[in-house]
Parts: C-alpha cells; sequence; structure tokens
C-alpha cells in the first residue's frame, strides 16, 4: 500500500470514527453538531439531552494491540494503556 493509500484509508476511518460518534450521541438524545471545515480544535459539539452544558469533542480512531495489551491510536498518535 502507497503512503497516499495509507493516508486516504486513514482519513476514511478517522470519519467513520466521528459518524460512530456522532450516532451514538444522537441515540443517546444529545444534540449533535458537526465541524463542517475539517479543521479546529474539536470534531464535534455536543449537547447532553440532560443539560445546557456543550462539550468539544476531537474523536480519534485506535487499534488495540493483543500482544502489547495496550490501544494504538491512528495516525501516529499517543499510545494509551489498555
Amino acid at each position: 500500500m502507497s503512503t497516499e493509500e495509507k493516508q486516504s484509508f486513514g482519513n476514511r476511518l478517522g470519519d467513520c470514527g466521528e459518524h460512530v460518534a456522532c450516532a451514538l450521541a444522537l441515540c443517546k438524545g444529545a444534540e449533535v453538531f458537526k465541524n463542517i471545515s475539517g479543521v479546529g480544535p474539536a470534531d464535534l459539539i455536543i449537547k447532553p439531552k440532560e443539560t445546557n452544558l456543550l462539550y468539544e469533542i476531537d474523536v480519534k480512531t485506535a487499534n488495540f494491540v493483543k500482544e502489547q495489551n495496550r490501544w494504538e491510536v491512528n495516525k501516529g498518535g499517543d499510545l494509551a494503556e489498555g
């Protein structure tokens, strides 16, 4: 897989992660506002139905590395312990 193909796949995987996050929040009754520019500090703004608070959400996708018992954030991000 070429570098360009890997980057495209990573972008699509990130897009899918954002859609899943939107769907989960909507199913729980929250209002969801999506960043349409593709840049900025947050991917989503979520307002839960039971509060008037707004939450800025930066969605990350990750893979679990079973052999090392840890999560690896896609796109070369930080590692999170599992």
